[in-house]
This record gives C-alpha cells, sequence and structure tokens, in this order.
C-alpha cells in the first residue's frame, strides 16, 4: 500500500515504522520485531497516536488460505496465528478489525515458519 500511495516508512520511536497518507487520513504501521513479538509495537503505536480500535485495520499473512484469497473479520481471536496473539495480548482486546491474506501455494508443506519466511516464487509474485 505505501508504494501505491507513494509513502515513505519513517522511523517510529519503538520497534516499528510508519508511513501516513494524509490526504487520506491513514497511517500504515510495521513492527521491526520478529512478528511473534509485534503486538509490543502496536500498543506503543495505538497509544502513542490515541487510535481507536475500531480505526486500526490489522493485517496479517495465513498459510491456511489459498494465495491471493482474503478474509476480512470485525473482531476475533488469533486464528492459531502468532502476530496475532501477540497483538490481541499487548492490546488486552480481541474487537479490532482484521485482514487475512492467503499466502499457501499448492506446494505448501508445514511447519509455516520455513513456508512464510522464503520470497515468493516467480510464478506467484503477481499476487503479491
Amino acid at each position: 500500500m505505501a508504494k501505491r500511495w507513494t509513502c515513505n516508512f519513517n522511523p517510529g520511536k519503538e520497534n516499528y515504522v510508519f508511513a501516513e497518507k494524509k490526504t487520506m487520513d491513514v497511517m500504515l504501521m510495521k513492527p521491526t520485531t520478529g512478528m511473534n513479538n509485534s503486538g509490543i509495537a502496536l500498543k506503543h503505536f495505538v497509544r502513542l497516536f490515541n487510535i481507536n480500535l475500531n480505526n486500526l485495520f490489522v493485517c496479517v499473512d495465513d498459510v491456511d488460505l489459498p494465495l491471493g484469497r482474503i478474509r476480512i473479520r470485525p473482531k476475533g481471536g488469533d486464528g492459531c496465528h502468532r502476530g496475532l496473539e501477540s497483538i490481541i495480548y499487548h492490546l488486552g482486546n480481541t474487537n479490532f478489525p482484521r485482514l487475512r491474506l492467503g499466502v499457501a501455494s499448492s506446494d505448501y508443506k508445514r511447519p509455516s515458519e520455513k513456508y512464510v519466511l522464503k520470497p515468493f516464487k516467480k510464478k506467484d509474485q503477481n499476487f503479491s
């Protein structure tokens, strides 16, 4: 999104980078921690900018959804996603919208840590 909106990421005050699209009143935030600790950075960001959780939209990868498929939910649990687990724990709340982006391909194999950390294959890059 930042690339499409011609936004540049800037360092945050904690372990994250962020970009602003002022004409759309939108901020993008990307933790620089490992996924399992992303809730720490998001908690700081939400507090610093006084963001209402209804205005927060969390995007995560999902190895259980086919590549290119999306799932949007207004609230819910972590669905065994360690990043969402961290976010829910540190925010102390499950009432925020989330977007799950499918990254599984036909040759997907567990453990997911080995799968999601690899770059997309050339044939799959048009989805990203």
